[in-house]
């Protein structure tokens, strides 16, 4: 894994990059004395050093373009004699470094003494300086040398970026071991609070399990060296995907589906952004955060149950989680004003706190070095010559000292030719031996176009020569960081659109009242750093994009009704996941978890509808009452363009023109959908919402045509017992579509008269269209609400005439009325009373039937006699039987369970 701050602020790219890249495979060991150098060399190989004889032989083999400075200008001004004379006076106080028929005018040995600029403050005082090219192979050789360090700190000095790699890779892992581990207990604890038992562990730790190993193997076929904070920061996917496992066991992952989708939705979304950030660790992140939480959902689908298990270890459902006003909107509010103190900037200090022997370390070998407090300088060209020239012609001390340009090289055996001297080969890099060769090779490093010189700044050094600048890693990666920050925020700006534009599809007018909660989480984040002092900085606005995806998760389980108990739990596991980030050692994580913690506490506390507490009713989704519906999408217009549609072009042009608008209002018709969800997880009965809520809509256009003109009348099958069509009571359903049966006449040729009782206050557009245009030669409509004594008269008159009579038996009056209990597919649920009574008044048949469509144009109607003993028993047991036969056409959009 990669642990350095230049592959987090993603620098790679260019020289600056390239020379970053290369000085962090460098390592020096300071040792005081030779007994020291000696442990450290066992320990690391160093290769060989740079011998004094070698370097002398070297020179001298290859003096022929070699001249100091000094006798460069002297020998430019024509100054030859001086240069003789100087040498003649010197011959008097001995031997010069050279032999004297080899070097009589100590021009040679001049220029090795001039390299002495060059040679750090170490040398010569008894002190070796251990320099070499470190590897990930080497990480154990490494761990020996800090290993000495520490035992001798003050005769042993190490710095260098593969020492900082190392320890902060050591405690990369240890740390996330130990959060893990921390993570998952919190996690066991929590479980059995909300189950009383530890059936969920087996199949929690597997989906957590598959989630890590599957975001993990993402990062690492997408990126082959992932960064360390990626692992560190992906162990928040303990806790959101402990959130959707918890719902799945509490619930039945049926019942959970909705929510859940829609907050893996939303949480990968919030991510989304982040992959195409140039921050390389940034899309490292998604991708683990993303892959790691589809993982979670799939194997929940694969491995936990459909339905919840009746036990008395499920959470009570009807729990409510009360938070005082006080704290649950005060305290974000005073947090928010914490924005008018907060300050932006990215020091490198806030990112990275080096371990306190590595920090000594890296001063002490920077003061022997000379590197302390002297400015580097970058020379960039398109070639090693071309770099040379630009080095020597701004006067820095670097590599053409050791290796001048093959220009100046042949401009000074030029020179020398004027006093005599020849002989000798020239400089090259390839020539250099061993260490002096691993030692130049270290100054130069390979870019994008062309080679870059590593050189040190002296005094009379012009950098503002062509090519030529001078940086501070520090400043640069400080630079890096705040070019980050201002594309991260806006990648945050299009996380929030996107997030918004997904918030309105899924929930219509609702979702500016999800879209707060997040919003002022985010921003009471932001302020409460700002009251604590502490600098935003990049990876502080990385922190959003985690808590917005977190609120809106709060807002989804706490508005679709999930168990608040569960809620709760998940809110608890997901802030020790996110909070045990404080506590690494990595500067840039624990600033993150800081505001993580913070996050999670604002999303969660926001997201608690007024009140205090989840609206949850018995466990329920949707609403929980059938008059408690609201009419959608049924609006004058919409309603008067379909009749014009169905009136100029029929019943089937009428249900194509609708589709697509249909499609247009399916994701704001989310009470129906969790209704339905709610549905399927008592029943067991699966059906797809979108088809389940087509065919609704469909069989709304047939019972336009069968009540008004017929103008296309379905076929019907008949199954079942006969005589419900003469002098009967019809207890129907909303299974089915029973509206449409006044088009019998069309079919059979015989004009049947059926009286029809209804909630005329309800549902009032769609009603008041079919009333103003209705046929009422085979339909009478009746008012519920009118019910009484005269109305049972003439009810009871009308069967005699051989006319039927429907109410439905499925629904429990609207005005509170009295109301029979009776087990419907093992749950105890109320029935009305009135009906029954109704039915067993008028001394008829009274028959149970639905009629359900069995084609684009055809409907079967079932009948069943009632025994007179037990109208509800039988209406009962006749209903669920037909709701298994056709789960689709359960036209219930309410919880009917709730009762």
């Amino acid at each position: 894994m990669e642990t350095g701050l230049s592959e987090i602020a993603g620098v790679g790219d260019g020289a600056l990059g390239s020379v970053l890249k290369s000085s962090s495979s460098s390592i020096c060991v300071l040792c005081e004395d030779a007994a020291r150098a000696e442990k450290c060399r066992a320990a690391f190989d160093f290769g060989k050093d740079v011998s004094t004889d070698e370097a002398l032989a070297f020179f001298h083999s290859h003096r022929r373009g070699l001249l100091s400075e000094r006798h460069r200008r002297m020998l430019e001004r024509g100054e030859d004699g001086k240069i003789r004379r100087s040498a003649l006076r010197r011959r008097h106080f001995g031997p010069g470094m050279f032999p004297e028929a080899d070097d009589p005018l100590y021009l040679l040995g001049d220029y090795v003494a001039d390299l002495g600029r060059l040679m750090p403050a170490w040398a010569g005082d008894g002190r070796q300086m251990l320099s070499a090219t470190a590897t990930e192979a080497d990480g154990d050789a490494l761990a020996s040398l800090v290993s000495l360090a520490r035992e001798d700190p003050e005769g042993i000095a190490i710095g260098g970026a593969p020492f900082h790699s190392l320890v902060s890779r050591r405690a990369c892992v240890s740390e996330v071991n130990a959060l893990c581990a921390v993570s998952a207990a919190i996690v066991l604890l929590v479980g059995l609070w909300l189950f009383r038992g530890l059936s969920f562990v087996l199949p929690t730790f597997a989906a957590l399990a598959c989630g890590i190993v599957a975001a993990a193997a993402a990062t690492f076929l997408m990126y082959g060296k992932p960064h360390a904070m990626t692992f560190l920061f992906g162990t928040c996917l303990i806790g959101l995907g402990v959130d959707y496992c918890y719902h799945a066991l509490a619930e039945g992952t049926r019942a959970s589906r909705k929510n859940t989708v829609q907050a893996l939705f939303t949480t990968c979304l919030a991510f989304a952004p982040l992959l195409f950030s140039r921050i390389a660790v940034l899309s490292q992140m998604a991708v683990f955060t993303c892959a790691g939480l589809v993982a979670v959902y799939a194997t929940i689908l694969v491995w936990f149950p459909p339905k919840c298990r009746p036990s008395g270890a499920r959470p009570a459902a009807d729990l409510r989680i009360r938070v005082p006003p006080l704290v649950r909107i005060a305290v974000p509010l005073v947090s928010c004003a914490g924005l008018f103190f907060a300050r932006f900037g990215n020091d490198l200090a806030d990112f990275y706190s080096p371990d306190p022997l590595l920090a000594a370390g890296e001063a002490r070998v920077a003061e022997a070095m000379g590197l302390k407090g002297s400015k580097t300088a970058l020379v960039e060209g398109s070639s090693l010559e071309d770099a040379l020239q630009k080095e020597e012609a701004a006067g820095l001390d670097g590599l053409s000292r050791i290796v001048p340009s093959m220009k100046r090289q042949e401009e000074n055996a030029r020179l020398k030719e004027r006093l005599g001297e020849k002989g000798g080969e020239f400089v090259r890099m390839e020539d250099l031996p061993g260490g002096m060769g691993r030692l130049a090779r270290r100054m130069v490093v390979k870019t994008p176009g062309g080679v870059a010189l590593v050189s040190r700044v002296a005094p009379s050094s012009r950098t503002d020569s062509p090519g030529v600048r001078t940086f501070s890693p520090r400043d640069e990666l400080v630079a890096a960081f705040d070019a980050l920050a201002s594309e991260a925020m806006r990648l945050a700006l299009a996380s929030a659109l996107a997030l918004a534009v997904a918030l309105v599809l899924l929930f219509g007018r609702s979702a500016l009242s999800r879209m707060l909660p997040v919003a002022g989480a985010v921003a009471a984040t932001a302020g409460l750093m700002g009251w604590l002092g502490i600098r935003l900085n990049l990876f502080h606005t990385l922190c959003f994009f985690v808590v917005a995806g977190l609120g809106i998760d709060y807002v989804i389980f706490h508005r679709g009704n999930s168990p608040g108990r569960v809620v709760f739990g998940c809110f608890l596991t997901t802030l020790t996941g996110l909070g045990m980030l404080s506590f690494t050692s990595f500067g840039v994580t624990r600033s993150m978890g800081m505001a993580l913690s913070a996050g999670v506490l604002f999303s969660y506390l926001l997201s608690i509808p007024g009140g205090g507490a989840p609206a949850c009713v018995n466990g329920g989704r949707g609403p929980s009452r059938w008059h408690e519906q609201k009419e959608q999408s049924a609006g004058r217009l919409r309603l008067a363009a379909m009749w014009a549609i169905y009136r100029l072009l029929g019943k089937n042009a009428a249900k194509v023109a609708f589709a697509p608008v249909f499609c247009f209002i399916y994701p704001f018709c989310g009470a129906a959908r969790q209704a339905l969800a709610r549905f399927s997880s008592v029943t067991g009965l699966a059906t797809h919402p979108f088809s389940h809520l087509l065919g609704f809509a469909f069989s709304l256009i047939d019972k336009v045509d069968a009540c008004t003109l017929c103008r296309n009348p379905p076929r019907f099958t008949f199954q079942g017992d006969a005589g419900w069509d003469s002098g009967a009571f019809v207890v129907a359903s909303h299974v089915g579509c029973i509206e449409v049966m006044p088009a019998l006449v069309a079919q059979t040729g015989e004009r049947r008269m059926f009286h029809a009782f209804q909630q005329l206050g309800h549902d009032a557009q769609f009603t008041s269209l079919l009333m103003r245009h209705m046929d009422s030669r085979s339909l009478s409509l009746h008012a519920v609400e009118d019910v009484g004594v005269e109305t049972a008269v003439e009810m009871k008159a009308a069967i005699e005439r051989g006319e039927s009579v429907l109410m439905a038996g499925d629904r429990p009056p609207a005005s509170g009325a009295a109301t029979l209990a009776c087990r419907f597919f093992g749950r105890e649920c109320r029935w009305p009373k009135g009906v029954f009574r109704f039915a067993a008044l008028m001394k008829c048949p009274v028959f149970a039937l639905v009629c359900v469509k069995t084609g684009w144009n055809s409907y079967e109607i079932r009948s069943k006699r009632l025994d007179e003993k037990d109208l509800l028993g039988g209406y009962v047991a006749f209903l669920e039987g037909e709701a298994r036969r056709h789960p689709e056409q359960w036209y219930h959009f309410y919880d009917f369970f709730a009762a």
